[in-house]
């Protein structure tokens, strides 16, 4: 439906575990996602407040035409 009113928080921790085994890997790559889940996640919340200041600057836009063509 498009609501863009609603948000979600979430704070994962990094695992700290610096093993050099699979584990240690696997640690380290999920670690990596994190970071870039949370980038990701405010390139988004970015993205939403420059879409939500668009919309109000075209609404205001078509408000001022419709008066405009109003008065003709």
């Amino acid at each position: 439906d498009g609501d863009m009113t609603q948000s979600l928080a979430f704070s994962p921790r990094p695992i700290a575990y610096t093993g050099k085994d699979e584990l240690g890997t696997l640690a380290t790559a999920f670690n990596q996602m994190i970071a870039q889940l949370q980038a990701t996640g405010l390139s988004f919340v970015t993205m939403a407040t420059h879409l939500r200041v668009a919309m109000r600057a075209v609404t205001r836009s078509a408000d001022d035409v419709h008066t405009a063509s109003s008065t003709l």
